[in-house]
């Protein structure tokens, strides 16, 4: 065999034996409801559940597969180009797949003690499977499931709840559009800024008031506008690509606030978006009270404004 592998298919259906599918035939059964009994352990196909009254494993479709090729051919050894050709139809696998779904088998099986030895290995042959079995169908009745069909008005009312949120998103999303094009088209001038939320472990509510005390200067001038909170709280861990790609943000704001001594360090960075370079700094130590924070806010967006050759209304 060659040693290329290809992934497994996804089986939908199991392929029964001549002897098995008459006797379905003559039971008239459907072959997918099929579940096989082992004494009082019962394999179903179909769901790939194992189970006895005291343990069950779940196998694996491929797995599954490979158990039902020698189990409809009890006491009879399965050659190992037999099991290729039901599980593995028109595909080129390796030996070493069978072996280790085999070995799989046997490992997820050791669980029932009826299997300790189900499976024999006969060398240069294949596979035999040891344990009777029966069709657990001959004993009870074949298992169906009742669906209740929805009515013809609900899948009426199904579907036209599907257009009407089909149509509501693509509204919202046109209007969006529409939004931003006219802004384009009418403020040309206007220059994005995100304001990232500023950085301090000792000093949350400094922090939070050095924000708004930015946004509020921010707002002074007239061609300044920043990005919504939310906005702000979806940004991956590297914001400048996601910034500039989702919202056209052409600078960032990044802070951080440290204690010195009785004093606080506070640092502010006027970041070009499309380059991640630092275009500006303000770094000083200050006081820790309203004023100041004012004060240092202040001028940072006075400089920024200059930078950026804009004209502060405030």
């Amino acid at each position: 065999m060659s040693k290329t592998s290809l992934k497994p298919p996804k089986l939908r259906f199991t392929v029964f034996s001549v002897e098995i599918t008459a006797k379905l035939l003559a039971m008239n059964t459907d072959p997918s409801q099929i579940v096989y009994q082992c004494g009082d352990i019962s394999i179903d196909p179909v769901t790939g559940m194992v189970k006895s009254p005291l343990d069950s494993v779940r196998l694996g479709p491929v797995n599954m597969q490979v158990l039902i090729c020698l189990i409809e051919a009890t006491g009879q050894v399965v050659s190992r180009l037999v099991i290729f050709d039901k599980v593995w139809k028109n595909q080129v696998i390796s030996d070493d797949t069978l072996t280790r779904c085999i070995s799989d088998l046997r490992s997820q099986l050791r669980v029932f003690s009826e299997f300790e030895n189900a499976i024999e290995t006969l060398p240069k042959r294949g596979y035999r499977w040891l344990v009777d079995v029966k069709l657990q169908s001959q004993l009870i009745s074949v298992r169906k499931v009742i669906i209740n069909e929805p009515s013809k008005e609900a899948k009426a009312w199904r579907h036209y709840l599907i257009l009407g949120s089909v149509g509501l998103l693509l509204l919202f999303l046109l209007s969006t559009s529409i939004l931003w094009i006219t802004e384009q088209i009418i403020r040309p001038d206007l220059i994005r800024v995100a304001l990232l939320p500023i950085q301090s472990q000792q000093n949350t509510a400094t922090a939070q008031q050095l924000d708004e005390l930015l946004r509020a200067q921010l707002l002074k001038t007239e061609q300044l506008r920043f990005l919504s909170n939310s906005a702000i709280e979806q940004r991956p861990s590297n914001p400048f690509p996601y910034f500039t790609r989702q919202f056209g943000t052409q600078w960032i704001i990044e802070g951080k606030i440290r204690n010195s001594a009785d004093k606080i360090k506070v640092s502010l960075d006027l970041v070009d978006a499309r380059t991640a370079m630092v275009s500006f700094s303000l770094n000083q130590e200050i006081e820790n009270n309203p004023q100041a924070l004012e004060k240092f806010s202040q001028e940072f967006v006075v400089e920024m404004v200059r930078i950026l050759g804009l004209e502060n209304s405030g």
